[in-house]
């Protein structure tokens, strides 16, 4: 049972998100990627999300969790130019113990994404709007399934294709500390 005092006694904890079904879109060259408005590559659904270069779909999963929750949308955009995403984001009720440890909306996560030169770039601003430091764990779920653009999208003929060569790399450069 959360724990609610007087001065929240209508207080309604909100320890998931909502599902969305209106994706977002990038390209630069041939490289493109499909994620939704929270700039999550999720699996499940169409299965059409990724990050696609020259036909083939590198990242079939990119999901961002704050804690054991997926954090809240505020809003996100794509610039008039098609060149970066940028999403506003806030934590969920972040609950120890069945008590409320880290109220919603304590968070805010700046998530700006673009794409150059074949290379994929992610980036995120966290500040902490508490009365005290907190302590989250961010954590990105990541998946390749490296399928051609037309097993993706259905058609089963072209899975005999195969990727002769891939580099694949992640870079988790860490900038500060939420304080």
């Amino acid at each position: 049972m959360v724990d609610v005092n007087a001065a929240q006694q209508f207080y309604i904890t909100a320890t998931s998100t909502p599902a969305d079904d209106r994706p977002r879109v990038l390209k630069h060259g041939d490289l493109f990627a499909i994620f939704n408005r929270h700039g999550d590559i999720e699996s499940f659904g169409l299965g059409e999300e990724g990050l696609f270069y020259e036909g083939t779909r590198f990242l079939s999963e990119l999901v961002l969790y704050l804690g054991n929750s997926r954090p809240l949308l505020l809003t996100s955009t794509i610039s008039r130019d098609n060149f970066l995403f940028s999403a506003d984001l806030t934590n969920v009720d972040i609950l120890d113990d069945d008590e409320v440890a880290i109220p919603r909306g304590t968070l805010h996560l700046h998530r700006s994404k673009f794409l150059w030169n074949g290379i994929y770039y992610d980036k995120f601003r966290i500040a902490n709007y508490g009365l005290s430091p907190v302590s989250v764990p961010f954590r990105l779920n990541f998946d390749a399934d490296f399928a051609d653009i037309f097993e993706v999208r259905g058609t089963r003929e072209f899975s005999a294709l195969h990727v002769a060569c891939i580099q694949l790399g992640v870079v988790l450069p860490l900038l500060g500390q939420i304080v």
